[in-house]
């Protein structure tokens, strides 16, 4: 039997099919993501940490007047067991070059 030539293109073909379908189930994850985070969760939570900063800090974009960090409204967005800081939720919802003014100023009436 002179199988040896048809077996070569055959296993490449089946390597070459795992490689894509490893690849786009990487995608699916990069895309959509594995997080467990809560929408609405989220949204009350950045409303809690809005009303914090407009009431006891006025809106101020000074990082040195206080820090996101301090500011914890008590939702646990991530369900993992610890509540997250306004620094935490904020760039959980609005990506990672969320800093300090641009937090501040992402408050309704902060910054107009």
């Amino acid at each position: 039997m002179r199988t040896k030539g048809i077996t070569l293109p055959v296993n490449s073909v089946i390597i070459i099919a795992l490689a894509v379908m490893v690849l786009l189930i990487l995608a699916v994850f990069f895309v959509k993501g594995t997080g467990n985070i809560n929408k609405t969760e989220l949204e009350n939570a950045w409303t809690a940490c809005c009303s914090t900063i407009q009431t006891i800090h006025h809106c101020n974009t000074n990082e040195s007047a206080f820090k996101l960090s301090d500011i914890n409204p008590g939702y646990d967005i991530n369900s993992n067991g610890t509540t997250e800081n306004c620094e935490q939720i904020c760039r959980m919802k609005f990506g990672l070059i969320a800093d300090h003014k641009k937090c501040v100023c992402a408050c309704p009436g902060c910054c107009t």
